[in-house]
Formats: C-alpha cells, structure tokens, sequence
C-alpha cells in the first residue's frame, strides 16, 4: 500500500475517532436523566447548543446539505416542536451516522491495499448505508409513534366520555402522554383553540402530516364546527375515534408484518458490495495466479457490475418495503434543465411528436407525486444515458492504462517453474525483466529480435547463463505483445453504448416498478377517503364541496384530478365529479366517485351507507390482502436480495477459480 492511501485511511480513521469521541462527549452532557429525548435543551451564553457546529457544516457542506434538510424535514413531521430541538435531533442522527460510515469507509481502504475502483465503491457504498441507516431510524420512530397514538385514543375517549367537550379530552390527555405524541397532540389542541381554526386546519394539512393525525385533526375539526350529536343521538366524536383506532391498528399489523418478513433483506443486497475485496484477498491468498485476472479488465468489470447490482437491488427492495408516499415533487434540477431555451425546444419536439405517449408519462408520473413533468424526465434519462457512457469509457480507459502498467511492472512470479541456482538469482532475473520491459515498450513488435536481446542480456546484466538469458527475453517480449494489444476495442465502444441505452431507460423502469408497488397506496388512499366519509356523513351540514376540499388533504396518487374537480364545480358539480371519475382508471375510487355523484339526489348518508354496511368486512379483506401484498413483496425481494451475492460468488470467485483450474490442467497437459 503507498504511502498517499496509507495517509487517507489514517485521517479517515482519525476523523472517525475524534467524530466518535465529540459525539459521545455531547450525549453524555446534553442527556437528562433517563430521558431519550430532549425536553429541554442546554444552550451555551451566547445562544449556541453543543451541536451548532456540526448543525452548520451538514447544512453548508455540499452534497449533504440537501440530505440535510430531507432529515429535518421527516424529523420536523415526527417531532413537531421548536426549531432548535428538531435541529438537534436531526444533527444528532446524522452525526452519530456518519461516525458510523466513516468507520466502515476506513475498513474499506485499509482492505482495498490501494485499489482506487475499490476505494471510489467502498465510498459510494458507505453513502448507501449512511442513508440506509439513517432511513431506518427514522422508520423505527414512526413505528414507536404509532403505538402512542393508539394508546392515546383509547385514553382521550376516555376523558371525552367525562367531558363532552374535545378541547378539554384533548388537554386532559397531554400531562400523561409520551413526550414524542404529546408535540403533535399540543398541534391538534392549538389548532382547535384558535379562532380562526379553519386556517389553521389549512395550514397544518400543507405540513404533509402523518395521515393518522390530519384524521385526528380532521374529527376534532368538524366536531367543534358541527356539533357531535348526530341523527341517532350518538357521538360523532366516539364513533369517529373507534374509526380511526381500527385504521391504526390495520396499520399497526401491517407494519409489523413487514418489518418481520423484510428483516436483513436490504442489508443483504448490500453485503455483496462490501465482500468482494475479502473474497479477492482470499483468493489471491491461496491462488496467486489470479492476480491478473483481478487487476485486469474482466475483474475491475465484474467488481463494477456487482457494486451497480448491488445498490439498485437494495433500492427496488428499500422500494418493495417501505411503498409510502413521498413528498410531492413539483420542482427538481431536471426541471430546471429541461426550461433553458435551446433544451426546451428540442425537448418540446420530442413531447409534440409523441403527445400521446407524453401524455401517458406525465400521468404516470404524478401516479408517484412526481409533477415535473414529462421535459424534466427526458432531460434526466439522457443525463443519465450520456454519464453512462462516460463512466463505462472512464472505467475502460483507468482499466487499460492498469493492465498496461502492469504488464510492463510486474515479471514476480514469471520464473517460479524455472530451476535456478538460488532466490538471488531470481530476483535478478526479475528485475532485468522488468528493465528491458521498460526499455523496449514503445519498440514496434518487428523490432523485437529474441536472439539479439538474449545477447544483450547475457552482455549488460547479472544473467550470464544463455538459457536463463533467453527466458527473460521471451517472457519480455511476450509481455510487450500484451502490452501493445491492449488497447480500446471496438467491442468496448459497443458495451458502452449498451450501458448508456440501460442508463438511460432506469429513471422510466423504476417509474414503472413504483407505479406497480404504489397501487396499495392508492388503495389505502381511497380507505382513507372512506373513514372520511363515515366521520362526515352523520355530521348536518356536509356538502359535496366540504368532502372534496378535506379529500384534497389528504389526496396524493388522486390530488391532481381532485384539484381540477374542485376548481370546477362552480361550472356543475355534476358534471366536475364525472370529469374527475373518467380521468382516474383506478376502480375502488370511481366507484367512490360514484358515491359523490349520488350525493345530489339521495343526500351524504345514504350515498354512502354501504360504506358503513361493509365496513366490518372492509377491515377483515384489508388485513388478507395486506398479507397477500406483504408475503408476495418480501418473496420477491427475497430473490432481488440474493442476486448480487449470487452474482458475486459466480462471477467472483467461483469462475476465476475454474478458469485458474483449467489453466493447471492445460500446463499439465502440454508438460505430459
């Protein structure tokens, strides 16, 4: 190992450890008694927690600022308190991640004895597990959430029965409560205090909260609008909340299913990246012939192909168990892109010459919140295509310029099968292979004369036997043959070809795989608009209008065609809700369409009546199909986890293995 790669893996390592040292230096100071959380938060004379400074470096530092601000934001929706506490939460999480990553990169190039594909891999690779473990944690607090909100509803019915009131059910809950819900609870207690609730209800749903609090939100808000006495003489309130408990512990099973049939499964897609060097070591270990299959064009392809396989694998299976609905996104770099002028005529031409199929992309891509529009697609998937290329060429081109180096440097182990008189003389014998490699490399191959060398050899150097002389020539000039036909084939100009098609056709296959896995979402999206419904239609009052605009809230595959219908139901309502119906292909939500068309001439309860009829059957068939969906998606990801490890054991250790044993064979062959 030189001695640049050695200086790397020490201030890696060194950053890691004083990181490591700073972080628990902090958790220990900054922790309160027993409490995991921050309650309350230490602040310096001059207004700066401990964290201020790693808080300014992740929200500077290019390429994990945006990162960054991706984690406030899911820590914000998990902790809504002030914006100090959730900057710490969010730097704390990150820090103790990257300490984390950090660790595992210097293992990385202390493993990768100066191999620079290795290195530039292990990095893009500990990039993967830093989010993949940062994902996880914040998966792991959603969880923890969802079991103190169903706690919580069992206790605000509780104080609700005693009250008759829900803003003093809701206060009576808080003292009792886990600090983590007890942020969100004090949200739905402020917004139905004040005096402009609508508002504020408006406001709070363009948070993008957790969809079970905007249903929280959402029955505290019509009952201090409407009233909670319905036609029955019942609670609005009580019915509404048992609603949203049964939707909670739906999701509760779900959630837990998932986590046990997804277990180690994205880690698994994973390791493969991280045990190519061990299996090389080993091999070479063992075998040490297979050195220049490692270091040559084949092995750097294969080691490159594995770490692809690798995180795209993870990314279907991330994808496959965690299908929630993102943010939506209307604006991204592509979009800016794709609006200077001269991209966005030709990109223009394309969309006008294939409208249709235009059309049907930007469907499918607010089908998974992406609302940027058919350009911004073209404009990444030929990004992508064209860095393709490059990439392939570059990795071509380092992989060329290695072999060759090494052809010209390496002669250690050429002479093993030959008898010599001692090591010393090897040794020579190697060396004045390695000089006359060097002297001759840029020779034209006529040039080379076998008997003129060996007698320059024999003349120049310490290797004075003929025989030995002429050895040392023909392994030179053997070399340098090799060393002259290495160079970029035509072949090559084709694979990359080839890779830059396959680059440029992943945004539009993930699009595809994310439509397929986001019909759950779409089917749960719809359930939700029917716990809506049943917390609605016994309120006086509800209007069509009233059930689009709370449907706009919590709308995401449907939000575009919702939008629309809203805008133009001052032009027919009818005739909106039937726009709206025959611009979705989904049928749980045209049939609930159809409800909202009924709503006219028969009224909001009996138009949905049905709803409440099936419901107990709808939760039952819920909880089947989720197990069905659940165990079909953890099968699938069970193979897609597999294959990069299959892939490296084929292609990485078990076919040079067989190539170096028919190699043996065929020398012990031609010995015989």
């Amino acid at each position: 190992m030189s001695n640049i790669y050695i200086y790397v893996l020490v201030g890696i390592f060194g950053a890691a450890l004083v990181l490591g040292i700073v972080y628990l230096f902090l958790v220990a100071k900054q922790r309160e008694d027993d409490d995991r959380f921050y309650k309350k938060i230490t602040v310096r004379g001059n207004g700066k927690n401990h964290l201020y400074y790693f808080y300014i470096f992740f929200n500077r530092c290019p390429g994990l600022n945006k990162y960054f601000k991706k984690v406030l934001k899911t820590v914000e929706g998990i902790y809504p308190a002030d914006p100090l506490s959730i900057n710490i939460k969010a730097t704390n999480m990150m820090l103790k991640n990257l300490i984390t990553s950090l660790g595992i990169l210097a293992a990385i190039i202390f493993m990768a004895g100066g191999d620079v594909f290795y290195i530039a891999m292990g990095m893009l690779a500990s990039g993967v597990l830093f989010d993949h473990r940062i994902s996880a944690s914040l998966r792991k607090k959603e969880f923890e959430l969802l079991r103190q909100l169903q706690s919580f509803l069992s206790d605000v019915r509780h104080y609700y029965m005693q009250s008759r009131r829900v803003e003093d059910a809701i206060a009576a809950t808080l003292d009792d409560i886990p600090y983590e819900i007890s942020l969100h609870i004090q949200k739905v207690y402020d917004i139905i205090s004040s005096p402009i609730m609508e508002e504020k209800v408006e406001e709070y749903a363009q948070s993008n909260p957790n969809r079970f609090f905007m249903l929280l939100t959402s029955i505290c808000a019509v009952i201090k609008e409407h009233g909670d006495v319905n036609e029955l003489e019942s609670s609005n309130f009580l019915e509404s909340v048992a609603y949203l408990k049964e939707e909670v512990n739906t999701e509760i099973l779900k959630k837990e299913r998932i986590d046990y049939k997804f277990k180690m499964l994205s880690s698994l897609a994973l390791w493969a990246a991280f045990f190519i060097k061990p299996i090389e070591m080993w091999c070479l270990t063992n075998m040490p012939d297979l050195e220049e299959f490692y270091t040559g064009l084949y092995g750097r392809s294969i080691m490159v192909g594995i770490f692809v396989l690798s995180f795209i694998c993870y990314k279907l299976v991330e994808i496959l168990k965690d299908a929630k609905k993102g943010d939506i996104r209307r604006m991204s770099i592509w979009t800016q892109v794709s609006n200077i002028p001269v991209i966005s005529r030709n990109c223009n031409r394309i969309i006008n010459r294939y409208y249709t199929k235009a059309m049907k992309l930007n469907d499918d891509m607010k089908e998974v919140g992406d609302h940027t529009g058919p350009k911004a697609f073209i404009v990444q998937s030929l990004t992508l295509g064209i860095a393709g290329f490059f990439i392939i060429n570059a990795m071509f081109g380092a992989s060329i310029i290695g072999e060759k180096i090494t052809m010209i440097n390496t002669f250690i182990g050429n002479f093993d099968s030959v008898i010599v008189p001692n090591t010393v003389y090897l040794a020579a014998m190697e060396q004045v292979s390695n000089d006359y490699a060097k002297l001759y490399k840029n020779s034209k191959l006529k040039d080379l004369d076998e008997d003129a060398m060996t007698s320059d050899i024999m003349a120049n150097t310490n290797v004075r036997n003929e025989e030995y002389a002429r050895m040392v020539a023909q392994g030179v000039i053997k070399q340098i043959k090799a060393y002259k036909n290495t160079y970029y084939k035509w072949w090559q100009l084709l694979i990359s070809m080839f890779g830059a098609v396959i680059a440029a056709i992943v945004p539009y296959g993930m699009l595809r795989f994310k439509i397929k896995v986001a019909s759950v979402n779409k089917e749960d999206e719809v359930n939700q608009f029917q716990t809506l419904v049943l917390i609605l239609m016994n309120t006086s009052g509800i209007k069509v209008d009233d059930i689009l605009e709370w449907m706009d809230r919590f709308s995401y595959s449907f939000k575009s065609s919702i939008e629309i219908c809203i805008t133009e139901l001052e032009m027919g309502e009818q005739k909106a809700l039937e726009k709206m119906k025959m611009s979705e292909t989904f049928q749980p939500f045209k049939r609930f369409c159809d409800c909202l068309l009924e709503i006219d001439s028969v009224g909001v309860k009996k138009a949905f009546d049905e709803i409440a009829t099936d419901r107990a059957y709808s939760l039952k068939n819920r909880e089947q199909q989720n197990e069905m969906i659940t165990n079909d998606r953890a099968s699938k990801a069970m193979w897609i986890s597999y294959t990069p490890v299959m892939t490296e054991l084929v292609l990485y250790l078990i076919a040079p293995m067989l190539l170096y044993s028919i190699k043996l064979f065929l020398a012990m062959d031609l010995s015989i």
